[in-house]
């Protein structure tokens, strides 16, 4: 779970870098397209996701490297689900902002996006999708036994 949650961290880094690469080359009413406030900010709100993402995959990896007996594994699978959650949300998000931002193109073969959007969405709902994980989580924190 946690080797997903990075594996959608690193492809939710790639998306808007590329974008934002994008975003200065295409010129739009003398302009390029990043100048405009419609670009920025969903930019933005995706990269505090992407951070939010990997922080908790890093929790996550974190409490598998130091589990020393079954409680410690019962933390590491309730920060790897957490972490699952959050990177599942992210990968959505990253997703839909890429191909929306490179417009047209995002769905050519000119341009890679369309191959990391179709990946994040299959890696969003893989093992669960982020309700899944957060109730699962949910339940080991309570003590409730898993179904």
């Amino acid at each position: 779970m946690t080797l997903l949650a990075a594996d959608m961290v690193g492809a939710g880094e790639w998306q808007p870098q590329t974008t934002v690469e994008y975003a200065k080359t295409r010129v739009q009413f003398d302009h390029p397209i990043g100048f405009f406030q419609a670009v920025k900010h969903p930019l933005v709100d995706l990269m505090l996701q992407i951070d939010q993402a990997r922080a908790l995959m890093y929790a996550a990896a974190c409490a598998i490297d130091h589990q020393a007996d079954e409680s410690d594994s019962m933390e590491a699978g309730k920060y790897a689900r957490m972490a699952k959650a959050s990177a599942s949300d992210m990968a959505s998000c990253a997703a839909r902002i890429s191909v929306q931002l490179h417009g047209g193109i995002g769905f050519t073969w000119d341009c890679f996006v369309h191959l990391y959007a179709k990946r994040q969405k299959h890696s969003q709902v893989f093992m669960g999708d982020a309700a899944f994980q957060r109730q699962f989580a949910r339940d080991i924190v309570m003590g409730k036994p898993s179904s």
